[in-house]
């Protein structure tokens, strides 16, 4: 097989308009070059800076270095930091959902205290409904 540009057409050789065009688009530029650019804004003395001391510049201590954990030692202590740092964050997540899973238990016992109250409730009407289907029942049956 022989090797053809990806640019030309094998049937009719012909360069790709992106030559063309890329060369019209540079010669507009360069006649839009040449027209003059509009004057800059004068700089206002209040941006400008202030002029050096005639003493020349004066060097001052640099700041005293941030207090930091000292860097590890090997590679094995910075393991062993990654890996204590990350202990300490399951921990706290773990701490954080055994209180999510204490109130969640406390507000189950409450809604199972409540339900059994209103199960509690229901009984008793149902049994005063009863009570009184009964007296109506055997008052009935004595007045015939």
């Amino acid at each position: 097989m022989d090797f053809v540009p990806w640019h030309i057409d094998a049937a009719k050789p012909r360069p790709l308009k992106f030559h063309t065009t890329m060369l019209d688009s540079a010669a507009t530029l360069r006649d839009k070059s040449l027209k003059a650019a509009p004057p800059m804004a004068e700089r206002k003395p209040s941006k400008a800076r202030p002029p050096p001391p005639k003493g020349g510049l004066k060097r001052t201590a640099p700041p005293a270095p941030a207090i930091t954990k000292a860097a590890p030692a090997s590679p094995k202590t910075a393991t062993a930091n990654l890996l204590q740092t990350a202990v300490e964050k399951l921990e706290a997540r773990f701490k954080e959902l055994k209180r999510e899973r204490d109130a969640l238990e406390a507000e189950l016992d409450e809604a199972r205290a409540r339900i059994m109250a209103m199960e509690t409730a229901r009984t008793d009407a149902i049994n005063r409904i009863d009570w009184v289907l009964d007296s109506l029942h055997n008052v009935l049956q004595d007045e015939q």
